[in-house]
């Protein structure tokens, strides 16, 4: 597909996203968030990881409030995004402490985040991240990504290449309105992660997990097991089991 007829697709594709989100109630935003971050807590990958970088939520995302409050409770390191406006630029960077986030100024995106001038420890210079949890507006079966169109983890994504011997695990968290069929992508995109296991919703895709249909859940996890840009390979879909789930 052509860059000009990506851009259209993304945006398309955006909008509609956008919409399916206003329409979520506030109830049902945190029944879902509340049965992911279960989920995520028993989740392997996290239960074995000590550093960890995690966005803190707008209001059309996945609440990771009590992940966070989990990740101290651990003993985990909890990292958190650090935008720079004027680029794609974006730094993880220490968190103290859950009661910290109140107090952190607000950007225009009305989330909280350290201010350009608060210096912090930072998660690539310090020993990398074990784990990456990542926001988006939608998710694919194949890995593919669409975010808010600023570019910001895609970069990030690149120097965790650069910077990382061990490659991080990637956990996309995400409402089941936000898995998509398709995800355009063009060559400026992270995209097509091998070795996916991934949770959505049913009537959006399915996926076998042991010869078995398994309803899916609303999360993404994408795995680090190889990062190439354009990369083919085997990609294995598995979900966490439908007894937990209880979405219809």
């Amino acid at each position: 597909m052509a860059v000009a007829a990506v851009s259209v697709a993304k945006r398309s594709l955006r909008a509609e996203l956008k919409q399916r989100l206003r329409a979520l109630s506030a109830e049902e935003r945190l029944r879902q968030s509340r049965l992911l971050t279960q989920k995520v807590i028993a989740h392997r990958q996290y239960q074995n990881s000590k550093r960890i970088s995690i966005f803190l939520s707008m209001q059309d995302e996945i609440e990771t409030e009590e992940i966070i409050k989990d990740i101290f409770q651990q003993g985990k390191t909890c990292f958190i995004p650090q935008y720079q406006f004027q680029s794609n630029h974006m730094d993880m960077v220490k968190l103290a402490s859950p009661e910290e986030i109140s107090l952190l100024p607000k950007t225009s995106w009305n989330i909280h985040q350290p201010a350009e001038g608060d210096v912090r420890e930072e998660a690539l210079s310090t020993g990398g991240l074990d784990l990456i949890f990542i926001p988006g507006l939608g998710f694919d079966k194949d890995g593919n990504r669409l975010g808010r169109g600023r570019g910001y983890y895609d970069a990030y994504l690149k120097r965790c290449l650069q910077h990382q011997e061990v490659k991080p695990y990637i956990m996309a968290l995400a409402f089941k309105e936000q898995i998509c069929l398709q995800v355009p992508v063009d060559e400026h995109d992270m995209k097509r992660f091998p070795n996916l296991p991934y949770l959505g919703h049913k009537s959006s895709l399915e996926t076998k997990h042991n010869g078995q249909e398994d309803e899916v859940v609303g999360v993404a996890t994408l795995h680090s097991g190889a990062w190439k840009r354009h990369g083919h390979g085997d990609r294995e879909y598995t979900s966490l089991q439908r007894q937990t789930a209880g979405l219809t």
